[in-house]
C-alpha cells in the first residue's frame, strides 16, 4: 500500500516500552528463472454459475522450498448471472472500511456478493483515505484522476462497460463547465487534496459528514466555493450527461453543507476568480467524459460506456509479455489478469504474520509470471500489503467470508475500495452441488470429521435436501455422521456424501510416513494449574500437509510438572520448572520443552531506581539504543543524536521514560514513513559487552508470550506502532500493536 502524508516537523512522543522493538524488515525475496512448481490443490468450488474458486499451495514457487498459497477466482463476466461491480468505504470518497463491511453495505442494496478483492491504493492517513486513482461505480464517475495525472502519466485501469465487457486501459475524465456561453475545463472530481490551481467539482459522497472540507491544512485557505443546486433528480455525475443547476451562494469558507441535490464547484489558487465571479441566481452547466486509450491517429478514445473502474499502480502482463522489473520483495499481493478470450483470473497471495507462517508471500516478477502462465494476456498488481484479502462465499454459505490471511493484527484492514463479484441467479430449492469439506492428507490410523455443503446450481444456499446425506468411502471407514477413519492402510481414495442423488467429494490420501513432523506448539510455557491442547504439524516429501490424530500418538511429560492424557491434553500441577514432553507415532518420537513459570514479563522500563512496585530497574543507558527510519538523519548512535533522550518528566512510572523526537520535513513519500527504534541486545562499538549480555538477558523471554505491550505517551501524530521481534527459531515475527480503528491519537496522556 502507498502511505504518504504531508510534510511536517512533529513533536516528541515519549514511550515506555514493555516488550521487545527491533524494527527491522523482513529481506527481500528476488524473481527466478526456475518453473512454478506443482500445484496442490487445498481447494477447488464452483461457487456460482460463472465464479470458480481454488486455493493453490505451492512449495516449490518459482524456487525450492518456496512456500506460497494463492488464492483463486476465475471470472466469465460472459455469463448471464455474473456481474463485476466496485464498492467505496462508506460510498464516500474519504473514507475507509472492511472489504467485508463494504460487501455486506451492497448485499444490504440487493447486490448477492459472491466474492471479492481489495480494490486501488490509497492514502492511508485517518485524515483521508482517498483512492490514487479514478473510480466508476454503476455508471457513475466517483472520484476522477488525481491531480497530478496528465496527458502523458494517466493511471491504469481495469473496467467493466455496459455490455458486460472487461478491459484494461489508461482511463481518465474532461469535465467542461459553462456560464453565460463561456467554457471552462473542469477536469478533476471529488479531489480535494493536492490541488495547487485550476476548478474541481464536488459532490455529497466527498466526506462521511457530507461537508465541503479539505483533508489537510496545507489545502485550506487558498479556494472559492460555489454551491450549485442541481435538482432533486441528480444522483451522481454519469459520464456523458450534461447537467445544469443554478447558483446558491458563493463563499471562501469550507465546512459548508453538500446536499445530495447540489455540487460545489472550487476554484483553487488562480482559478478563484472564476468562481467568484458567479452571482447568485446565475444559471449553469457542467459534463464530464470519459476516455479510455488512444485510437490509431493517437486521439484519445471516447468511452462513455463504463460502469465499473479501478485503477492499478503497475503493469504485471503486458500484450501478453511478463513485466519482470516490478518490486521482487516478497509480500502479500492481489492482482487481476484478463485473459484474451475476455475471462478474468483474480488472485491473491498470503504472506507471513504473528498468527500465520504458510505462505511466504511474492514479489511482483514472480507474480507477473504467475499471471502470464494463467493466461492473462495483460493483468494489473492491485493494493497489497496489509490491505491483500480475498473473501468468498463459499457454495452453500450465506455471506462472503475472509478466506485469505490479511497480515494485520486485528485481520481485515480498513481500506478505500474493492472489486466484487456478485451473483444475479434466482435462488433455487433443488440440491445441485453438494462440497465435502476437504481435501486431506492423512497419517494412518488417524480420525477425522468431515462435513458437507449444499447449494443450488448457481452457489446459494439451500436446506438440507431430502434427508441426511449418505457418507461413502473407497479408502478406510466413514460413519453416518462424517467421522472417518485411516484404517485400511496406505493409499489414495475418496470421501463422498450424496444428497438426493447429487454427489460431492472430498480427495484422502493415507500414508504411513512424514517427511517433516513438529509439534504445533514447541518450547512452550504455561502457568500453573492450566491446560493446553497439543497436536501436530507434519509435510510429506513433496511439502504437503499431512494431518495427524494425536490419539495415534503415545504420549508422556517428565519432570513433575503436571501430566498429559492419550490425546495429548497436558495439565500443569503446582510445581514450577521444565519437563520434555515426548509423543511417539510409528517411527517418529518428537520432543519439546515445557516450562511452568511466571506469569508476565517486564522487558525494558527505562528506570534507574525502583517504581515501588518491586519491580526493578533496567538502568541502560542511552548508548544502549540506535535509530532508523525517514525520520532520521544517517546517525545510528542515539548518545550523539538530538532526537533521542531519557525523560524525567514525562513518566509513567519510575523516574524516566524513553524520549523520542522526529522530523519528517525530509520525507519523500516514496515509501512507508517509519521511525525505528532499536535496542543493543547485541555487542557492539556503542557500549561494553557486559551491558549488552545484561540487555539481551533482559530482552529475552522465558514465558509464552500471548500479549505483548508498550506504554506510549502519544503526540497525536503517529498513527501507526508495529513490533518485529524474533522468536525461539531465530526467524523475525511482525506485530501491529496498533490497528486501523486504534491508533496512536491521543494526546499528551498515557496509553497502553
Amino acid at each position: 500500500m502507498r502511505r504518504f502524508q504531508r510534510s511536517k516537523k512533529w513533536p516528541a512522543m515519549v514511550l515506555a516500552i514493555a516488550t521487545v522493538l527491533n524494527l527491522s524488515s523482513f529481506g527481500a525475496l528476488t524473481a527466478h528463472a526456475d518453473p512454478l512448481g506443482e500445484a496442490n490443490v487445498l481447494k477447488s468450488e464452483k461457487i456460482s454459475s460463472g465464479v470458480n474458486f481454488t486455493s493453490e499451495e505451492y512449495n516449490n514457487y518459482y524456487k525450492a522450498n518456496n512456500r506460497v498459497v494463492v488464492n483463486r477466482l476465475d471470472v466469465n463476466p460472459a455469463d448471464s448471472n455474473t456481474k463485476i461491480i466496485t464498492a467505496k468505504a462508506y460510498d464516500t470518497i474519504s473514507a475507509v472500511e472492511t472489504i467485508g463491511d463494504q460487501a455486506n453495505r451492497e448485499i444490504l442494496k440487493g447486490n448477492q456478493v459472491i466474492a471479492g478483492v481489495d480494490g486501488d491504493f490509497y492514502d492511508i492517513d485517518p485524515a483521508s483515505g482517498n483512492p490514487l486513482g479514478l473510480m466508476m461505480k454503476d455508471g457513475e464517475l466517483i472520484v476522477s484522476q488525481a491531480p497530478d495525472e496528465h496527458a502523458s502519466n494517466y493511471r491504469t485501469s481495469f473496467y467493466m462497460d455496459n455490455a458486460n465487457k472487461p478491459g484494461i486501459d489508461q482511463i481518465h475524465a474532461e469535465g467542461k463547465f459553462s456560464v453565460a456561453g463561456t467554457d471552462y475545463d473542469v477536469n478533476l472530481l471529488n479531489r480535494n487534496q493536492a490541488v495547487n490551481n485550476g476548478l474541481v467539482i464536488h459532490t455529497s459522497k466527498l466526506t462521511k459528514t457530507r461537508k465541503m472540507t479539505h483533508n489537510y491544512a496545507a489545502d485550506r485557505g487558498k479556494s472559492v466555493f460555489a454551491l450549485i443546486r442541481v435538482g432533486n433528480h441528480f444522483d451522481g455525475v454519469h459520464p456523458g450527461q450534461t447537467y445544469t443547476g443554478t447558483v446558491v451562494n458563493v463563499t471562501s469558507t469550507e465546512g459548508f453543507d453538500i446536499p445530495d441535490d447540489s455540487v460545489v464547484l472550487e476554484g483553487v489558487g488562480t482559478s478563484q476568480p472564476i468562481v467568484q465571479a458567479l452571482e447568485t441566481n446565475a444559471e449553469v452547466s457542467f459534463t464530464y467524459d470519459l476516455y479510455a486509450g488512444k485510437d490509431a491517429d493517437n486521439h484519445d478514445v471516447l468511452k462513455n460506456d463504463i460502469v465499473t473502474s479501478l485503477t492499478s499502480n503497475a503493469w504485471l502482463v503486458r500484450d501478453g509479455a511478463a513485466v519482470t522489473t516490478g518490486d521482487p520483495a516478497a509480500n502479500a499481493r492481489t492482482a487481476l489478469g484478463m485473459k484474451a478470450d475476455g475471462s478474468l483470473v483474480v488472485v491473491t497471495v498470503d504472506k507471513p504474520s504473528s498468527s500465520y507462517t504458510g505462505s511466504v508471500g511474492t514479489g511482483l516478477p514472480d507474480l507477473a509470471k504467475y499471471m502470464q502462465e494463467a493466461g492473462a494476456v495483460n493483468a494489473l498488481n492491485l493494493d497489497g500489503g496489509g490491505s491483500t484479502e480475498m473473501i468468498v462465499r463459499q457454495a452453500g454459505s450465506d455471506r462472503p467470508v475472509t478466506i485469505s490471511h490479511p497480515g494485520d493484527v486485528n485481520g481485515s484492514r480498513l481500506v478505500s475500495s474493492s472489486l466484487l463479484f456478485v451473483s444475479t441467479a434466482t435462488k433455487g430449492t433443488t440440491v445441485g452441488n453438494v462440497v465435502v469439506d476437504k481435501n486431506v492428507t492423512l497419517y494412518t490410523g488417524s480420525k477425522y470429521d468431515f462435513s458437507y455443503r449444499l447449494a443450488d446450481e448457481f452457489g446459494n444456499p439451500i436446506s438440507g435436501g431430502n434427508g441426511p446425506a449418505a457418507w461413502a468411502s473407497t479408502i478406510g471407514t466413514v460413519d453416518a455422521n462424517g467421522h472417518y477413519l485411516a484404517n485400511a492402510g496406505i493409499g489414495a481414495g475418496e470421501v463422498s456424501a450424496t444428497v438426493d442423488g447429487v454427489k460431492g467429494s472430498a480427495k484422502v490420501s493415507v500414508v504411513d510416513t512424514v517427511y517433516n513432523a513438529a509439534f504445533t506448539s514447541n518450547n512452550v510455557v504455561m502457568i500453573n494449574n492450566q491446560q493446553k491442547q497439543f497436536g501436530f504439524t507434519a509435510v510429506d516429501a513433496s511439502g504437503n500437509q499431512v494431518y495427524i490424530d494425536p490419539s495415534v500418538a503415545a504420549w508422556s511429560l517428565s519432570g513433575g510438572i503436571g501430566e498429559v492424557d492419550a490425546n495429548g491434553l497436558v495439565s500443569t500441577n503446582g510445581n514450577g520448572g521444565t519437563g520434555t514432553l515426548t509423543a511417539t507415532f510409528g517411527p517418529y518420537t518428537i520432543t519439546t520443552n515445557v516450562t511452568v513459570g511466571p506469569k508476565e514479563q517486564i522487558i525494558d522500563n527505562f528506570d534507574t531506581v525502583s517504581d515501588g512496585t518491586g519491580i526493578n530497574p533496567s538502568n541502560f543507558p542511552i548508548q544502549g539504543y540506535h535509530f532508523s527510519g525517514t525520520a532520521y538523519p544517517t546517525n545510528p548512535n542515539a548518545a550523539s543524536s538530538p532526537y533521542f533522550s531519557f525523560s524525567t518528566t514525562i513518566k509513567h512510572s519510575g523516574d524516566r521514560s524513553f524520549k523520542m523526537d522526529y522530523d519528517m520535513a525530509n520525507w519523500s513519500k516514496a515509501a512507508n514513513g517509519t521511525l525505528n527504534w532499536i535496542p543493543h541486545w547485541y555487542k557492539g562499538a556503542n557500549w561494553s559487552d557486559d551491558l549488552a549480555a545484561a540487555m539481551d538477558k533482559s530482552y529475552k523471554t522465558d514465558i509464552y508470550p500471548k500479549k505483548f505491550g508498550i506504554w506510549v505517551y502519544g503526540d497525536g501524530k503517529a498513527p501507526w506502532l508495529r513490533v518485529i521481534f524474533k522468536d525461539g527459531t531465530n526467524t523475525n515475527k511482525t506485530l501491529d500493536l496498533t490497528t486501523e480503528r486504534s491508533k496512536i491519537h491521543h494526546f499528551r496522556q498515557w496509553r497502553g
